[in-house]
């Protein structure tokens, strides 16, 4: 049996990416190959030994946070896809996300009739996805007759909070602020708390790439564009498996689109910022998939259940028991988004007790059945 090598990304962060993505892409190829997995810390003569003693027959490397080893160079002529690069070559296959659809996705979510103002905010380096987030944000913003900022720096790079401190101490508000990504928008938080400017209150805003371990521990939790990486690692697959078959394939960059938005604390239509509150959220948003109910978050934040949800309400807008079933209702979407995800299991894995349970629900809520709404989307992508 022939081998396909996945490089897989050395950051912590993605090593359930990397899990899941291997998974996947052997599914797709079925009995016909083997997924041997390589870490992205190995060097040149590390590498050369890998493909000599394997001999694969194709690549997929995961490069979001650099080539690392995993260069055409080292590579040679193996055929090769690139997920998400740090730059794009004419030269390489690659699958990376649709930046304009995060855009549009952000960008619906922050519009609002108490916001006259958006703003984008880009990273402390400049990349090339960060700048068609912008274009593509700041483009619809202005196409709807919104005056939209965006944030450039002109200090040098270890002056970027300060920097960042003095835009958002004069930018108007109340504004609605997309970061390129989780980290930005981290940088975005902490620095409008050192200025005492309220989030979501005064700064509404909205990350990217749904990094769980930003967006959850942040003091305030961040609403942030979610990825499909499920139908990511599918398009590696699909894409490498024509380049090997047709060695005369001329390279292409193929793009996959995000799953929704996952909302939290930052982007809420609240009326006050409550710390309590706030913890609710992060909690619902871990947890809810695993049965919480409100008693649990009571119990976990030390207080009734009845001021829990007064106290949610008023300052939400929405009653807790609601927003746990939206929470919900947004996994089930998600994975219904992935034409891999089995509809069956779908109900254990949102925190549903039955399948029947599932459907009832989701027919109350959409008018159709799992079936029915995952096909109208596949059709529609």
């Amino acid at each position: 049996m022939e081998v396909i090598l996945f490089c897989k990304q050395e950051m912590p962060k993605f090593s359930l990416f990397s899990i899941m993505a291997t998974g996947i892409i052997q599914h797709y190829f079925a009995g016909d190959f083997r997924i041997q997995m390589v870490e992205n810390s190995i060097d040149a003569v590390q590498l050369r030994k890998v493909i000599d003693f394997w001999r694969p027959a194709g690549a997929i490397v995961s490069a979001a946070s650099g080539y690392g080893v995993f260069t055409k160079r080292n590579l040679k002529s193996l055929p090769t896809v690139y997920l998400d690069p740090p730059t794009i070559s004419s030269s390489s296959f690659n699958v990376v996300q649709d930046n304009e659809m995060d855009a549009r996705i952000a960008a619906t979510e922050l519009l609002s009739p108490e916001i006259r103002h958006y703003a984008f905010v880009g990273s402390q380096k400049h990349f090339w996805w960060s700048a068609e987030r912008s274009k593509a944000f700041i483009s619809g913003m202005r196409a709807a007759n919104l005056p939209c900022s965006t944030f450039e720096r002109k200090l040098p790079e270890g002056d970027y909070l300060k920097e960042l401190a003095l835009w958002l101490r004069n930018l108007p508000k109340p504004c609605g602020i997309f970061a390129d990504n989780d980290i930005t928008a981290l940088k975005v938080v902490e620095v409008c708390s050192a200025l005492n400017i309220a989030i979501p209150e005064e700064i509404k805003l909205v990350g990217c790439d749904n990094n769980a371990d930003i967006c959850e521990k942040s003091p305030i939790s961040i609403s942030s564009v979610c990825p499909n990486y499920e139908n990511a690692a599918m398009l590696c697959a699909k894409l490498l498996e024509e380049r090997m078959a047709d060695p005369s394939m001329a390279p292409r960059t193929v793009k996959y689109h995000a799953s929704g938005l996952v909302r939290r604390t930052s982007s809420s239509n609240v009326t006050k910022y409550d710390r309590r509150v706030d913890s609710a959220m992060k909690l619902i948003h871990a947890k809810a998939c695993d049965g919480i109910t409100v008693s649990d978050i009571a119990s976990e934040l030390g207080c009734s259940a009845r001021l829990l949800q007064m106290r949610f309400k008023a300052t939400v807008g929405t009653p807790i028991k609601e927003f746990i079933s939206d929470v919900r209702m947004e996994r089930v979407l998600m994975m219904l988004k992935n034409g891999l995800t089995p509809i069956q299991g779908i109900a254990k894995a949102c925190g549903y007790g039955t399948d029947a349970a599932l459907r009832t629900a989701f027919r109350k809520r959409h008018s159709m059945s799992m079936n029915e709404w995952r096909r109208l989307y596949l059709d529609s992508h």
